[in-house]
């Protein structure tokens, strides 16, 4: 695999944890307002903030994952495109 692919994949793939890290600080905010409170918790949980902070961890991690099949996918078609199969 050329060397640009693989730096594709490895930038994408810190992308990824850090956007885990991010998603861990905005759970640990929610968890600083109610510290009962767990994931599953807080969809009966009538506090708004909670709700929407939540919300934005669940959308990092899921905006984060998608970044990375994308980018594997781009590699991939790239190296079928240019005939370089070595991985």
């Amino acid at each position: 695999m050329p060397l640009v692919n693989k730096y594709i994949l490895i930038l994408s793939f810190i992308v990824y944890v850090l956007f885990m890290i991010k998603a861990v600080f905005i759970a640990g905010k929610a968890r600083k307002i109610n510290p009962a409170i767990t994931s599953v918790e807080f969809i009966k949980s009538k506090d708004p903030e909670i709700k929407e902070l939540f919300r934005k961890a669940g959308l990092l991690i899921v905006i984060g994952f998608c970044q990375v099949i994308f980018c594997t996918i781009v590699v991939i078609i790239i190296n079928t495109i240019t005939g370089n199969f070595e991985w």
